[in-house]
C-alpha cells in the first residue's frame, strides 16, 4: 500500500504526510491523541489536518484506535523509504 501513497500525493501533501508520520515515530508506542497532534504540528502543515489523516488512513499508514492515532507497519516503512 505504501507505494500507492507515493503516487497519489502531490508534493505538499507528501511533505505533510511525512511530517505526521515522523511525529508518530517519536511518540510512545507510535500513537497519540488527535488533540496532541493538532496542538503539536498543525502549524507546520500546508494541508488541513483532516485531509492528511484521511489520506494516511486510506493508505493504511495510520489507524484509529479508540481516540488515538496509531502508526502502522506500512506507515513506518513509508517513513523509512522517504528518509
Amino acid at each position: 500500500m505504501q507505494s500507492n501513497l507515493c503516487s497519489q500525493l502531490h508534493s505538499s501533501l507528501h511533505t505533510d504526510s511525512l511530517t505526521m508520520l515522523r511525529f508518530l515515530t517519536l511518540q510512545p508506542m507510535g500513537s497519540c491523541y488527535f488533540e496532541e497532534m493538532n496542538a503539536s504540528i498543525t502549524d507546520y502543515l500546508n494541508e488541513p489536518l483532516d485531509r492528511v489523516l484521511n489520506t494516511l488512513e486510506s493508505s493504511e499508514c495510520i489507524r484509529f484506535e479508540d481516540s488515538r492515532i496509531a502508526l502502522t507497519d506500512y506507515g513506518l516503512d513509508y517513513v523509512e523509504m522517504n528518509n
